[in-house]
């Protein structure tokens, strides 16, 4: 007597879904990342962590951005500004933060626009713009035209730290809500705006 054998058909078996972690959103069955998280469910660190350095203290930031340091300057014309600024960078897979650069107090946009035009320590003034620039929110039209002068004259220094530094001037110029809101800051955030654009698309530079 013959048997015949009826292959059962077992229902296909799903992967599990996708958990994105660290605050992550899964689209189309991918984690999308936080900047300071990485991996298929964001699950690798991308920051540097909060820490002293060089006796300064730096909030925990992602990989490629600037930080300011929780040290402010004391009174002057510079009061409540950072006192340093640093950027995270990843070091043949290490991630620390780069050797602070300090802000000289008394200096304000002012003084540095007229130096700028002397061509006195163009990276030293780069790192002061991009300092004093930081709060953008704080930032009145006077200031704002002056860090524009700045950072188009910066923009062409053949020093790629200089460029840096005035790149995110630019981007931290274009989130500035002054109150007053004339033609003429409006025609400088426009001129300012198309200056930073063209600087990336130039030399091809990513900047968060």
């Amino acid at each position: 007597m013959t048997h015949s054998s009826t292959a059962s058909s077992a229902a296909p078996t799903r992967p599990p879904p996708v958990e994105c972690l660290n605050g992550g959103l899964l689209l189309d069955g991918v984690c999308l990342c936080a900047d300071d998280w990485k991996g298929d469910t964001c699950s690798e660190e991308n920051f540097c962590k909060a820490e002293m350095v060089d006796g300064l203290n730096f909030p925990r930031t992602p990989i490629g951005w600037f930080s300011y340091s929780e040290e402010v300057c004391p009174e002057g014309s510079s009061a409540g500004k950072p006192r340093a600024a640093t950027r995270c960078s990843n070091n043949n897979g290490s991630l620390a933060f780069q050797h602070p650069q300090r802000l000289q107090c008394s200096l304000t946009l002012s003084d540095i626009l007229k130096n700028v035009r002397n061509a006195v320590d163009p990276e030293i003034l780069a790192t002061s713009a991009q300092i004093l620039t930081s709060r953008p929110e704080e930032l009145t039209a006077e200031n704002v035209t002056a860090a524009a002068e700045i950072a188009n004259m910066l923009l062409l220094s053949e020093s790629q730290s200089v460029k840096t530094a005035a790149v995110a001037t630019v981007s931290q110029l274009l989130n500035a809500s002054v109150l007053d809101n004339t033609e003429e800051n409006n025609a400088t955030l426009r001129s300012t705006n198309f200056s930073l654009q063209r600087f990336i698309s130039e030399n091809s530079i990513k900047y968060s």
